[in-house]
């Protein structure tokens, strides 16, 4: 919004532009009383938004009189992430997360108003917190219904005390590094060793790609993107250079921005390479696959899984085994900045938080051994 000068009669209006079917068009407000009166401009400027919006609500080429319930508003929502340019993954985490944990609260609402009331949004926050989630997780969510509700307080569809309301409930909650703390194996050889047997017996064709995943200490989707020539056997190195995402779709973008070579022991490279004969693989083959296809990322947990509960450990998801490769490498004393290059972490307070949680789960010493 703006405030112009008429110069011809020397007045003033407000000026604001819509979007309409041929483009944006400029609106303007006059009243022949808008003069050069300093109170009638104070009084211009303190015009609400909400009543221009109401204006561009009715004279742009947007209908929102369909939308009348949350059904219309999520669908018409998502659409408007797509004109955006938003991709494909983003749209379908935000169905994922609504689908999940709001439509539930929902189901008694008999309007969008009773959608975004105060219940519904408590609600779903603790529908999140429930999840077992980690918190950059559930605030991630958060965030995406703080849109929402932007998107339907803009157009009219909330009014502004119910939007903010929404908005206070809806403040990030604390990080708490819990899930880092618990997400790995307490006695690494010992457990680790308890859990790999259960190998032997079944599962067996699936014994090297568990422990790829483990001494790589890699994140599952650059551990299901990995191909034979990315593995060189003659300098023990393994090429990260792509990764999977949630939808099967290879991303040559990774998380922290560019390729890594890692270095691996030459007695398990060893066994890759067996493995890799024994199963026919060639170059181009994806190095651990099924009818030519990564492995699935659900198989892997639901394995990770049953081995544990044979081997009689906590459960933890398959990034629990990066974490306790971490673990091991701080306990055969490599240092921070060692573990932070095979982990592939761009930032060493990352790896510091694994070292502070390796170093908590140690036994005190025992302060007499300094008199």
């Amino acid at each position: 919004m703006a405030i112009v000068k008429d110069k011809k009669r020397n007045t003033y209006y407000i000026n604001f532009k819509i979007k309409t079917s041929n483009g944006y068009k400029n609106i303007n407000i006059r009243n022949k009383e808008w003069s050069l009166n300093l109170v009638n401009l104070k009084y211009m400027k303190s015009i609400e938004f909400n009543q221009i919006n109401d204006y561009k609500l009715k004279h742009s080429k947007d209908n929102y009189t369909t939308i009348t319930n949350i059904d219309n508003l999520l669908n018409y929502f998502y659409d408007s992430l797509s004109n955006n340019q938003i991709d494909a993954e983003t749209i379908s985490n935000y169905k994922s997360t609504f689908n999940k944990y709001f439509l539930s609260v929902c189901v008694n609402a008999s309007s969008l108003s009773d959608c975004f009331s105060y219940h519904t949004m408590d609600n779903f926050k603790s529908n999140l917190k429930n999840a077992d989630l980690k918190t950059s997780t559930i605030n991630n969510k958060l965030s995406m219904m703080r849109k929402l509700i932007i998107f339907a307080r803009k157009r009219g569809l909330i009014n502004i005390e119910i939007a903010q309301n929404c908005l206070d409930i809806l403040e990030p909650v604390k990080i708490i590094n819990n899930r880092i703390e618990n997400n790995y194996l307490e006695n690494d050889y010992e457990d680790f060793n308890k859990f790999i047997k259960t190998f032997e017996n079944t599962d067996h064709d699936f014994l090297i790609p568990i422990l790829t995943l483990f001494y790589g200490a890699l994140r599952i989707g650059k551990w299901q993107a990995l191909k034979v020539c990315d593995f060189d056997f003659k300098n023990l190195k393994i090429k990260i250079n792509k990764q999977i995402d949630n939808h099967n779709k290879v991303k040559t973008k990774l998380k922290n921005g560019q390729a890594r070579i890692i270095d691996m022991p030459e007695s398990f490279m060893k066994e890759i390479n067996d493995y890799f004969t024994k199963n026919e693989k060639f170059e181009n083959d994806y190095a651990f696959s099924k009818n030519s296809n990564p492995i699935n990322r659900s198989k892997i947990r639901n394995l990770l899984s049953e081995h544990l509960k044979m081997s009689g450990l906590k459960y933890i998801t398959p990034h629990g085994l990066r974490h306790s490769f971490a673990t091991r490498m701080f306990d055969k004393g490599y240092s921070v900045k060692e573990v932070q290059q095979h982990l592939g972490h761009l930032s060493m307070q990352t790896t510091m938080k694994y070292y502070i949680h390796y170093v908590k789960k140690k036994e005190k010493k025992n302060l007499e051994d300094l008199i």
